[in-house]
């Protein structure tokens, strides 16, 4: 029999199959306790790249001068992922990051006084303490699927709405190499900035905030050979992938892609059988099985 959870129904991309589903959204924004974000600051003139600044309410994205020596800053945010389940299917994630009007950077203004202050948001790879990151030991990050913001379009703007649903997940996939945002200039070239309100604000409206939105696909099985659990190996593929049932049962296959279209439909699949995926996109697919009202699920890395 199917069983449908829906803690949180939404309306977003509703791509995935319309057998079973099950939607759940949640909202982080944490406070100065629970929050983990800090910036780091490169001022060689002035010492701040040993400095910590996990605890002050500014997130300073940065390029300019100080007394004619170059002065850049970053800034790191990352949200505790662990309510949402290995298993799910992210369907959207969006950060919300606010304006800090009430620093002394700035005038808590963003700038673009010599160029766009576009920039970019991509995956810390390397643990970090909110309480002793500094410059010189901010953590690694990689480029991939990175999200790229245009410029402010008012001194006091509020970026809503970034979509970060690959980044999210990436870091659900690999949770060992994901250690939330980093954000950064596109251009360092000065004088260029934006001034964002960290956990610590005292006002709790313009924490940083990343709205999260999965599904969960589970079966009541009528006997123990409708519970079709299976193997993929191996995982991560390029080239082929074999998938292995425990039984002899009628089942069709699909492959998912990240943004929900299926991108190859085998209506039955011999108990072991091996695809070609060399065609795929490298990236990380969703493998669905299908029998009658039961379905099962699980992710391929494609290289």
């Amino acid at each position: 029999m199917k069983k449908i959870i829906c803690l949180s129904s939404i309306l977003l991309l509703g791509f995935i199959c319309n057998k079973v589903e099950a939607q759940t959204t949640i909202t982080l924004q944490p406070g100065s306790d629970e929050g983990k974000d800090a910036m780091v600051w490169a001022a060689p003139n002035l010492g701040m790249d040993t400095i910590n600044y996990g605890n002050d309410d500014r997130l300073l994205t940065h390029a300019w001068t100080n007394s004619s020596v170059p002065d850049t800053s970053r800034s790191l945010i990352e949200f505790d992922l662990s309510s949402i389940p290995a298993n799910a299917i992210i369907i959207d994630a969006r950060l919300n990051i606010y304006n800090n009007p009430t620093t002394d950077s700035f005038d808590g203004q963003h700038s673009s006084l010599s160029g766009p202050n576009s920039s970019v948001i991509r995956r810390i790879t390397q643990a970090w303490d909110e309480s002793t990151v500094t410059w010189e030991t901010k953590p690694a990050f990689v480029t991939l699927n990175e999200v790229l913001l245009d410029s402010s379009t008012t001194p006091n703007e509020d970026f809503l709405n970034i979509d970060v649903t690959q980044l999210i997940k990436d870091m659900i996939d690999n949770p060992s190499t994901s250690f939330g945002f980093m954000l950064q200039l596109q251009n360092d070239e000065y004088y260029r900035a934006l001034v964002f309100a960290s956990s610590d604000h005292v006002d709790s409206t313009l924490h940083p905030e990343l709205v999260v939105c999965y599904s969960l696909y589970t079966s009541e099985p009528e006997s123990p050979e409708e519970n079709f659990d299976f193997k993929i190996y191996p995982n991560p593929a390029s080239q082929t992938v074999t998938i292995e049932l425990g039984f002899d049962i009628d089942i069709s296959m699909e492959i998912i892609n990240s943004h929900g279209q299926v991108t190859r439909k085998i209506s039955s699949i011999n108990r072991t059988e091996t695809i070609d995926i060399s065609r795929l996109v490298g990236g990380t697919y969703t493998i669905r099985l299908i029998n009658k009202d039961i379905v099962a699920i699980k992710k391929l890395v494609v290289k």
